[in-house]
């Protein structure tokens, strides 16, 4: 959706959340990227989309404020799917 495949994000900060990535990235890939995200009407994460972080849902861990550390691998899935 947003043209790479993987992006390689390196944490300055001791104490990093999945909210600050999810900053992070809007800062760095701009308004497209922030509409594919961020539901216009709630602010929050769109829930078509799921963040995973190292293979595990953020929504069974501390959501957004889920910690981060070097070495995570976060994933974001879109749940939406074509068919007829």
């Amino acid at each position: 959706m947003i043209g790479k495949e993987q992006i390689t994000i390196n944490l300055k900060s001791k104490f990093f959340t999945v909210e600050d990535l999810v900053n992070k990235l809007i800062h760095e890939l701009g308004q497209s990227f922030k509409d594919l995200i961020i539901n216009q009407k709630t602010k929050n994460i769109n829930p078509d989309i799921l963040i995973f972080v190292d293979n595990r849902e953020i929504q069974t861990l501390q959501k957004l404020k889920t910690p981060l550390s070097n070495g995570n691998q976060i994933t974001f899935l879109s749940s939406i799917h074509g068919g007829f």
